[in-house]
């Protein structure tokens, strides 16, 4: 791999450690495509390696950006990159020195590239669908407070709160139609839990639970086994 650079990813910015300079940008859409075209003019992104440490969620923009135009990305464990600064004897600690240290990190132990596992439009149907599940898990919640509440008001506070929930679990659903349209995918009719009725749910959409139930995800196992057959 010929070029190398390394990426700390923050909520709002990335510092980027290239080969011959340092660069900061916004952690947004537009400004990461403007980046990767600036990258595409002056480099063969087929000898690019970007890594970055996994944020708990914060580098999942970048990388799925990335990877849509085949740059290979490693996601390296924030463990390996502090024990590589400890046998460096490096001690200091600000977003610049992060992503030169994950720049030299990268060129000394040349680690593996993260596999390319979904596209960006595979992330965003799972994004979505995991903002599905939370409503159905605060739903059921709030059900379950009111078959012991007494208060009338405070019912009837419940209510309207389940409701609410139910018109943002349509909204949430709605989303999952163009999506799917994008990934050209052949759908099949699937029950779908905590519903009276029945919609249409892809190949994507259940290969996105049984990815995070793989994951130890005990909540999405249970959901993945009371659907039905594909």
């Amino acid at each position: 791999m010929g070029i190398v650079m390394g990426i700390d990813i923050g909520k709002s910015w990335l510092e980027i450690a290239m080969e011959d300079r340092m660069h900061s940008i916004e952690n947004n859409r537009l400004a990461i495509e403007r980046f990767l075209e600036d990258c595409q003019r002056q480099y063969s992104l087929n000898q690019v390696l970007m890594v970055c440490e996994a944020t708990g969620g914060y580098e999942r923009l970048f990388v799925a950006m990335s990877k849509g135009r085949d740059i290979s990305v490693q996601v390296a464990h924030p463990n390996k990159i502090r024990a590589f600064a400890k046998s460096k004897g490096l001690l200091a600690k600000t977003d610049k020195i992060d992503a030169l240290l994950i720049r030299d990190y990268a060129q000394t132990m040349r680690p593996q590239i993260t596999p390319s596992a979904r596209s960006e439009a595979s992330e965003r149907v799972a994004g979505v669908l995991k903002r599905r599940q939370q409503l159905i898990e605060d739903r059921s919640r709030e059900q379950g407070r009111i078959d012991t509440e007494v208060e009338v008001a405070i019912k009837r506070s419940m209510q309207a709160h389940i409701q609410w929930i139910d018109q943002e679990i349509q909204t949430i659903e709605s989303l999952l139609e163009p999506e799917s349209q994008e990934t050209s995918l052949k759908k099949k009719p699937h029950p779908l839990i905590g519903y009276s009725r029945r919609r249409e749910i892809n190949r994507l959409e259940l290969d996105c639970f049984f990815t995070r139930a793989w994951t130890g995800h005990a909540q999405t196992i249970s959901f993945v086994s009371r659907c039905g057959p594909i």
